[in-house]
């Protein structure tokens, strides 16, 4: 919350129907000097609940792995849509295409498409993409940065619906080499 009132802070700053303002360590206070005070007042509450939006809620993407990678296929979702998720929490199993390994001298075999285990570093609510299931059963193969859900902190689960998922932060995951996909 902290974050978010000193990024609201330099928002309202640039907003052309505020002429002043002041603030104070951990609290901001707005003095509007404006003929139009109600429609501010609405706009920068909208401005408030975008920016916890955007904070609150990250993409969840197919990785890119290594510079190279270019593609991936879901082998199995670990959590289902809906769950709680924590840090350091897996929460798929994706196969790899075979450039995620530059060299192919260091692959075991030409073609190796290795498959990974990968971390949620974010805390939150998962929900999935409702084509996932699809996704998996079809082994659909999907380029990196593909979006396959998102994770939200559990205050802003419900989010605003009308933000733009291209403005979203992507996740912050790890990986993990994965030698039995059963597991």
């Amino acid at each position: 919350s902290h974050l978010i009132d000193r990024f609201f802070t330099i928002c309202i700053c640039a907003h052309p129907s505020i002429t002043s303002y002041s603030a104070s360590l951990g609290h901001t206070k707005v003095d509007i000097d404006s003929p139009h005070e109600e429609q501010t007042n609405v706009t920068m509450s909208a401005m408030r609940r975008s920016i916890r939006t955007l904070l609150a809620q990250k993409l969840v993407t197919i990785p890119r792995l290594s510079p190279t990678h270019t593609s991936g296929r879901i082998v199995q979702l670990l959590v289902p849509s809906g769950s709680y998720v924590v840090e350091y929490q897996p929460v798929m199993t994706v196969q790899c295409s075979p450039d995620m390994i530059a060299d192919p001298a260091d692959r075991i075999s030409p073609e190796h498409q290795p498959i990974m285990l990968l971390e949620c570093m974010e805390e939150g609510i998962i929900e999935w993409n409702p084509e996932m299931q699809q996704r998996i059963d079809q082994e659909k193969w999907l380029d990196v940065g593909t979006i396959l859900g998102n994770v939200a902190d559990d205050e802003n689960a419900n989010g605003d619906e009308e933000e733009e998922e291209n403005e979203k932060e992507e996740w912050a995951w790890q990986a993990y080499l994965h030698d039995d996909p059963e597991r």
